[in-house]
């Protein structure tokens, strides 16, 4: 029955080890397609890593000829800004030189209208400018607000590619516990097909790393590209300021024009010369519109060129970003492939399933966990984001406040510089000789005050270089107290080295006397050792005699023996045939054999037993001829590593004496060298202070005597200045009369 039940056994095992070996060779095939598929992302994502460098390193191309194309333009912005300085320098005095001449006549009256009519028209062309401007930060702006949704955007995708990274790990991880499982039913019959599929899941988890860092890193080219464009805008800031005050400075220019036209529609004379002048001026005039013209054309197409950059840019981070989306959807894809293949195994193994649950309903709260805190980060950089904005836009209306405030004082300081010309024309040679003398004075102040500041300099060095000398000295005392303390230390160290050499010397001087105790018990020994040898050798040839003795006795007794044998037998009859007496005499002969074999026995046993004991002595004597040999020379090599040792410790420290002898010489005469450096220097030091005191206290009388005599020089000028001010009050007012009148006389002008 047992055999019958075993071979139905068997053809069910055989057929149940035929489905396992089916299901695994299934899984085997689906672990190879996983793997081509991993391998495939895997070339898809070098391909990509090899796009993302080859745009990292084009942009970075661009922007850095970029940056050198707007610093050449920035230059030759700078050298029109100082050519149009300078062209402003000489229509303002060209303005002088014609509010000096004689006034117009009502003749050119039509010639001001139409440089008129070209001011409206350079003013309209400054506002469409200033309106192309606006336009062109609108669209800046807005690019920003699209690198900031593409920054969102990379942002949203590496948190979907950590996702999918966990995920990836879990189901490798459930994977890898359920193939370990079924490797324990199938007693290992897969282990070779396993480990591809799991290299693979560990390359994707590398991959996915450098994918991260490759993000990392097109994130940080985002806030570079965020940044030049700041920087850009702050340039286009700059050029709108440099053009907000050449406007300023043309509106002034155009007051100007327009009072000199009035002026010369007032009046009577005519002047060719004077014609060309103004025809000179009308042509600086226009060679500023087309510099300024040029400017702002200059200043679009950088920014036109910037805001392409950024939109290439953008383009390349779409392209990217669309990029990493598939690969993500790949990535899904192939979750979605893990997860049905982890659900064919989950049927097999529960326990498995339960755990892997546990483990990715873990993952889920520190994903959501993981998502909170990000929601609060991205709410946090809004806010922060709103105030940045809520300052820009504060700190844009401050700035022009200041701009218009700065304007009208300009305009203020123009008209003031206008009514104080005539002043500095009356007053132009006391002003330069009060100049010369100001300028006198002050270069005698500053070389004072430089003198008395390179004094204080000196003297300040000088008092850092004393508190460090005495610093040093400070630290060389107590350097020279611990060597001291240390030299008294190895003092008492000497002379216990002292007494411990006296004490080794008299320990090698015991040595030496057991020494020569020990050679002489080794000569004793040696004589005694000879001595056995001898008896030694006795003993041998006395051996040698009672073995000799021996064998004779044997001899004969072995003879005795034999006759005694030889003897019996006929003995028997005899004595049957003998008398007693015979008898008598038979067995009295035989007892006196008897006694005599005995006495022979007795000797032979004193014999062999003196022979014993002689080996046994003889043997005695060599074991302790041997153990004395032994302990001899252990006693001679220990008393000569003692002797050696205690040389070595007497070397030593005669050595470490000399040493600190001559430790101790060096350092008095290093303290006694310190010590006289040190006082030369302190010496030479109070002397510098005493001479810088003197020399303070001799430019401090100096400077209070020049600051009396700039005081009253002040004083005068001051007095002056009310003066001219007062004269300038009074040609005001008589330049107003004079005005009224003119407005009188010619109304339609």
């Amino acid at each position: 029955m047992s055999s019958q039940h075993d071979d139905k056994l068997l053809p069910q095992l055989q057929a149940e080890l035929a489905q396992k070996e089916d299901a695994l060779l299934e899984k085997n095939s689906l672990c190879k397609d996983q793997a081509d598929k991993i391998d495939a992302l895997v070339k898809q994502m070098v391909e990509m890593e090899d796009n993302l460098n080859h745009s990292y390193n084009q942009t970075l191309e661009s922007l850095y000829a970029s940056m050198v194309q707007m610093r050449e333009e920035k230059e030759h912005l700078m050298q029109q800004i100082e050519s149009l300085e300078a062209q402003m320098k000489a229509a303002k005095q060209e303005q002088e030189e014609v509010h000096q001449r004689a006034l117009y006549s009502a003749k050119d009256s039509k010639e001001m209208g139409a440089l008129r009519k070209r001011l409206s028209e350079m003013e309209e062309q400054l506002v469409e400018s200033d309106q192309q401007m606006r336009l062109l930060q609108k669209s800046a702006e807005k690019s920003q607000e699209e690198k900031r949704h593409h920054r969102e955007r990379s942002h949203a995708l590496q948190a979907e590619v950590l996702k999918l990274k966990y995920l990836l790990k879990d189901k490798a991880n459930a994977l890898l516990v359920a193939r370990i499982s079924v490797d324990k039913k199938a007693q290992n019959a897969a282990v070779a097909t396993q480990w591809p599929f799991i290299n693979a899941t560990e390359e994707l988890r590398t991959r996915i790393a450098e994918i991260e860092s490759r993000l990392s890193v097109s994130n940080r080219l985002a806030d570079y590209l965020q940044k030049k464009l700041q920087k850009a805008e702050e340039q286009c800031d700059h050029y709108e300021e440099q053009k907000f005050k050449m406007s300023a400075e043309l509106a002034t220019l155009k007051h100007q024009l327009l009072e000199k036209a009035d002026q010369l529609a007032m009046s009577s004379q005519t002047n060719e010369k004077q014609e060309s002048e103004i025809q000179d001026l009308f042509k600086k005039l226009q060679d500023a519109q087309l510099t300024l013209e040029s400017n702002r054309r200059d200043g679009e197409l950088k920014i036109q060129q910037a805001v392409e950059a950024a939109k290439a840019g953008q383009s390349e981070l779409l392209h990217k970003i669309s990029q990493l989306e598939y690969r993500c959807t790949e990535s899904h894809r192939l979750a979605e492939f893990a997860q049905s293949s982890f659900n064919d195994l989950k049927v097999e193994k529960e326990e498995g399933e339960a755990k892997c649950n546990a483990t990715i309903a873990y993952l889920e709260f520190k994903l959501k966990e993981a998502t909170r805190v990000s929601e609060f980060a991205q709410n946090t950089l809004h806010k922060k984001n709103d105030e940045m904005k809520q300052l820009e836009l504060s700190s844009m209306g401050e700035k022009k406040r200041l701009e218009f405030k700065l304007t009208e004082a300009s305009r203020m300081t123009v008209f003031l510089q206008n009514k104080l010309q005539d002043m500095e024309r009356k007053s132009s040679v006391e002003m330069v000789d009060l100049q010369f003398r100001l300028t006198e004075a002050t270069r005698v102040a500053q070389f004072l005050t430089t003198n008395a500041n390179r004094m204080s300099e000196n003297m300040q060095t000088q008092r850092d270089e004393i508190r460090s000398l005495e610093e040093q000295l400070t630290a060389t005392r107590d350097e020279l107290a611990a060597a001291q303390t240390a030299i008294q230390a190895k003092d008492q160290a000497l002379e216990s080295h002292g007494a411990t050499i006296n004490e080794l010397q008299q320990q090698v001087r015991e040595l030496e006397s057991r020494l020569l105790v020990s050679q002489q018990l080794c000569d004793f020994l040696k004589t005694n050792l000879s001595q056995a040898e001898e008896m030694k050798n006795v003993a041998e040839t006395e051996r040698e005699d009672v073995e000799k003795q021996l064998n004779v006795l044997t001899n004969q007794l072995s003879e005795r023996k034999m006759f005694s044998r030889l003897n019996e037998d006929p003995c028997e009859d005899t004595t049957k045939s003998m008398s007693e007496s015979d008898q008598d005499s038979l067995t009295s002969s035989t007892a006196d054999d008897m006694d005599i074999s005995r006495d022979y026995e007795r000797q032979i046993a004193d014999l062999e037993f003196r022979l014993t004991e002689s080996q046994r002595f003889s043997k005695f004597v060599q074991s302790k001829l041997q153990t004395l040999d032994a302990t001899h020379q252990q006693q001679v090599a220990q008393h000569e590593a003692e002797i050696a040792r205690l040389k070595f410790k007497a070397t030593e420290s005669l050595r470490i004496a000399t040493f600190a002898q001559d430790a101790f010489t060096k350092a008095t005469q290093e303290k006694q060298a310190i010590e006289l450096d040190r006082a030369a220097e302190k010496a030479k030091g109070m002397f510098q202070i005493s001479e810088a005191d003197r020399m303070i206290h001799f430019l401090s009388k100096k400077l209070k005597d020049t600051e009396s005599k700039y005081e009253a020089k002040i004083k005068e000028l001051e007095y002056n200045l009310a003066e001219a001010t007062a004269r300038t009050s009074n040609n005001g007012n008589i330049f107003s009369e004079t005005r009224e009148a003119l407005s009188v006389a010619y109304p339609h002008a």
